[in-house]
């Protein structure tokens, strides 16, 4: 990819104004991004490569109990990949469907996209509020499933849930909430080996995380993330910064 290709995604952004961030990476990496609420514009460059993608939303509306919101996103850098996704919620009923296919590790594409591999990706999730506290959910993507109930009091939500991915699994969440702000957590212990420790305001997330051999904090602000992790493949950083802010 030409090397002056990130020099003109700058300005255009720049000119852009509201709503851009710039990435730092490491291993050695730059990214920029621009998003608003009908899409947007990411460059990320890496070693030797660079990739650009661009994504586009739409909401959705089907009447005073019905909403949601479609999306498409296409990638172009290392190799070729798309994806298309849908969320809607109607009454008591919540579902997710996303997919997508790519000739490279997603990663390649932004470093931040949490799939794994190349080829097929896809997701399904449905959720369904059987009582005013009670929520049941499944999730399917890949080779996983999980089922989880939920019970939901004044200041505190439950999860309890059990799932298979290549063997059995079961999954536990605790959330407790104080005023706007929320403590709490989540894991998965079996076959699966993940969780996160979370304190989350409105616009201000905390937590520390790990998944197999690794772990990870992470910090989400209005206008800034950071993200540090150490795994099997040695130490990972990313650092975002708004540089035009959210009025």
């Amino acid at each position: 990819m030409p090397r002056f290709l990130p020099l003109i995604f700058l300005l255009f952004s720049l000119a852009l104004a509201e709503g851009f961030w710039v990435y730092a990476f490491y291993p050695p990496g730059a990214g920029f991004s621009y998003e608003e609420a009908g899409g947007g514009l990411r460059f990320y460059a890496g070693g030797e490569e660079g990739a650009f993608s661009v994504f586009v939303r739409r909401g959705l509306e089907g009447g005073p109990a019905g909403r949601g919101e479609a999306y498409l996103a296409g990638y172009l850098g290392p190799g070729l990949a798309g994806e298309a996704g849908l969320s809607a919620s109607l009454g008591k009923l919540s579902l997710l469907l996303a997919a997508g296919w790519s000739e490279v590790a997603w990663e390649r594409f932004w470093p931040l996209l949490d799939r794994e591999g190349a080829g097929l990706w896809w997701q399904a999730a449905l959720r369904y509020r059987a009582g005013r506290r009670e929520v049941v959910g499944l999730e399917l993507g890949g080779k996983e499933a999980v089922f989880e109930l939920e019970l939901r009091q004044r200041r505190e939500t439950f999860r309890l849930g059990a799932g298979y991915a290549g063997g059995g699994f079961f999954t536990f969440g605790y959330v407790r909430y104080r005023g706007r702000a929320a403590v709490g957590g989540w894991a998965r212990v079996g076959a699966v080996f993940s969780g996160e420790l979370f304190y989350r305001e409105r616009e201000r997330r905390l937590a520390l995380f790990w998944e197999s051999d690794e772990l990870g904090l992470l910090l989400e602000e209005k206008d800034l993330f950071i993200r540090a992790w150490s795994g099997k493949e040695g130490p990972g950083l990313a650092l975002g910064l708004r540089l035009a802010p959210a009025p």
